[in-house]
């Protein structure tokens, strides 16, 4: 039985995480017709709260994913992401690789959108180029995430890209990993 006198239950699983997703996604399609179904992919994954876990600490990428799903965010959001993730693969103590974003504003304005990472380890955050970016309604711009790093330990390195408009309170994450 899932009913709550607080409107609010506890539950977990991909049993229902799937059905919940999906009816997100229904609304969102509903709220914002007209978008792409890799726009409204990216409005669901970027758009997701960070997942704070037992101690205060962000969840890790590999156990939370971008985070807790974020309807508002998605119907609120202006910024659609591609690839809606970024992985540097499995490697060794050195890495010396880039990977491109293309970032669109889902506005009705033009918007300039902030870009800058928020990593798990400073010997190991990628950069990003540029770190602003300004585009008109519709229009599309590219990011570079460079990961450059020497003499890494054995282990993840984890974190996000943060990217946030002017014209809008909702900032999309980007996940990325190296192990």
């Amino acid at each position: 039985n899932l009913y709550a006198r607080s409107g609010y239950t506890l539950v977990d699983g991909t049993s229902f995480s799937a059905p919940i997703t999906a009816g997100a996604a229904a609304v969102l399609k509903a709220g914002r017709p007209g978008l792409t179904v890799n726009q409204y992919r990216s409005l669901l994954i970027n758009g997701a709260s960070a997942l704070v876990v037992p101690g205060g600490k962000t969840a890790a990428v590999q156990q939370a994913g971008s985070g807790r799903l974020n309807l508002d965010s998605a119907m609120r959001g202006t910024i659609a992401v591609a690839p809606v993730s970024v992985s540097f693969g499995a490697g060794g103590a050195t890495i010396d690789k880039t990977t491109d974003l293309t970032v669109t504003n889902l506005g009705k304005t033009a918007d300039t959108f902030s870009v800058s990472v928020a990593g798990s380890d400073p010997s190991a955050t990628p950069s990003v180029s540029p770190n602003s970016l300004a585009l008109g309604p519709g229009e599309s711009g590219r990011v570079s995430v460079r990961l450059n790093a020497s003499g890494l330990a054995g282990g993840v390195y984890q974190g996000f890209v943060l990217m946030r408009g002017t014209q809008s309170p909702v900032e999309a994450r980007v996940a990325y990993w190296y192990g």
